[in-house]
């Protein structure tokens, strides 16, 4: 089986910290890099987000501020969401959850 390297970040906020992640994907060459507390909105969009080489999958809180989750993928990995949680804040873990095909 082939291994992968992994990293996780509570960024709180995405958009104050992107170059700091963007410098992470490229300086430490992940296959996966897991996000959480995003505050993204569907107001932004993947492209402002855009790291060459990557993928980002996101599941942004709709109804109420904070929160969301979000993961860079290496763009040559086959990644299909299997499930993930409500956009509607209901007071349960926010979660994605992917296969690698």
């Amino acid at each position: 089986m082939p291994s992968f390297s992994t990293a996780h970040s509570n960024v709180n906020r995405l958009g104050y910290h992107l170059n700091e992640v963007k410098h992470q994907l490229i300086s430490k060459n992940y296959d996966f890099f897991a996000l959480t507390e995003t505050f993204l909105t569907d107001e932004t969009s993947d492209s402002l987000l855009h790291v060459d080489g990557y993928q980002i999958l996101r599941n942004d809180r709709e109804d109420r501020g904070g929160g969301g989750v979000a993961m860079y993928v290496r763009d040559t990995l086959q990644i299909k969401i299997l499930a993930k949680s409500t956009a509607k804040y209901d007071n349960t873990p926010e979660y994605m959850i992917l296969d690698l095909d």
